[in-house]
Formats: structure tokens, C-alpha cells, sequence
């Protein structure tokens, strides 16, 4: 059975210390992460209310956006939030790490056939970062890019642009997850998120989550 991941206070020091704080572009004071710990036992559902990326118009374009720290290894890939269910026609997009830790969107046409597109990004555990990735279907050539910044050692924020395979995402009636996809056990993440955002849209840099102020 799943629960629900714990609150973790913000702390001064370590894991989770380095998110956004205050909340990117509303001000307001970031006091705590969401903790799924390393069991793999929780995750959050928000169900699909047939709004948001269940229209055919919202499905050639979004970004994916979180704050994370990654604290155990693992065997398969992780997700940090999908819109995915592994039914015909319920899949549509993830965003998480494999099992050596590299950053990696994995995306569906037309809910059946899907693409795993990894980035050149790794992540290191017990590292905070803020992760993200977009989609644009009208950019056949460099449609698909991953943003990665070490917030630890306050690294810059690093681009990749990647090819896309696609013209289109499916437009599934799937719930969003954070923290698994499909309520699959073997998927979840392992340490912490915060902010997740999604973008019915490819934004620019500068309109990313650690871009605003």
C-alpha cells in the first residue's frame, strides 16, 4: 500500500536546504519539501479532471519543472512526475532518473508508443538540484531540453537540446503523480521534491522556475 511522503521543515544545513526560498515568482516563504524517503513507499495523485493535457490543443507542448535531492540508488528508473498510466491509450509523459542516475524524459504519441530520451545530465545523490524538461513538437530538430543546476554548489544552469521524436504528446485521462507513475512501487522516487510545475507550454529560460524572482 502506498502513503503519502512526509513533511520535511526546511533546514539550514543538508538535504533540501538549498530549494527556492522564498517561492519563485509569488514570494511567498518555502518552509518545507516533500520527503518519500528510500522504501519507495509513497507518492501524491492529482486525478485528471478532463481540463489540462487532456486536449488535444495542450498536447504539442510543456515543461516539467522540480526541486529534488536524490538519496538512494536504485535498479530501474524513477519518476519524479508523470502523466502515465501503462494502459493503451493512458500514456503520455515522465520525468525522473535511470538507474545510473542520468535525467531522462520518457514520452508517448499516441499513448501506446513511447520514446525514453536520456540527457547527458547525472545527478549525484544527497545533491539538491533543480531539474527540468520541455517539449515542443513544432521543433522537430531541438524540441526536447533538459535543464539541470547543482543547487548545492550553486552551479549555473546547464541546457541540452536534443532531437524530438514526436509531433504530438497523447492526451491521457491518467491521473498525474508525483513521486511514481501508474502507482508502480519499483518506480518511486527516493528522497525529496519540492515545487513540482507543469507548463502547458516550452518555456524559455527565462521563465523557468530558477530564472523568475
Amino acid at each position: 500500500a502506498s502513503t503519502a511522503p512526509t513533511l520535511l521543515a526546511r533546514p539550514s544545513t543538508g538535504a533540501g536546504s538549498k530549494f527556492s526560498h522564498p517561492l519563485p515568482q509569488t514570494g511567498a516563504a518555502n518552509n518545507s519539501s516533500a520527503n518519500f524517503g528510500t522504501a519507495q513507499a509513497g507518492h501524491f495523485t492529482v486525478a485528471n479532471t478532463g481540463g489540462w493535457m487532456n486536449r488535444a490543443s495542450d498536447a504539442k507542448a510543456l515543461t516539467l519543472e522540480a526541486f529534488v535531492n536524490p538519496q538512494a540508488s536504485h535498479t530501474a528508473n524513477t519518476y519524479i512526475v508523470s502523466h502515465w498510466r501503462a494502459s493503451a491509450g493512458e500514456r503520455s509523459f515522465m520525468l525522473g532518473i535511470n538507474s545510473s542516475n542520468t535525467l531522462v524524459l520518457v514520452v508517448s504519441s499516441d499513448g501506446s508508443t513511447t520514446q525514453n530520451i536520456a540527457s547527458n545530465f547525472t545527478l549525484s545523490l544527497n545533491t539538491d538540484y533543480y531539474v527540468a524538461a520541455a517539449f515542443d513538437a513544432h521543433d522537430p530538430a531541438a524540441g526536447v531540453k533538459f535543464y539541470l543546476r547543482n543547487l548545492t554548489s550553486n552551479g549555473a544552469l546547464q541546457t541540452q537540446s536534443l532531437p524530438n521524436p514526436f509531433t504530438t504528446l497523447n492526451a491521457s485521462p491518467a491521473a498525474v503523480n508525483v513521486g511514481t507513475y501508474n502507482n508502480a512501487s519499483g518506480s518511486r522516487w527516493k528522497g525529496l521534491i519540492d515545487e513540482v510545475r507543469i507548463s502547458a507550454e516550452a518555456l524559455h529560460p527565462s521563465e523557468l522556475l530558477i530564472s523568475t524572482p
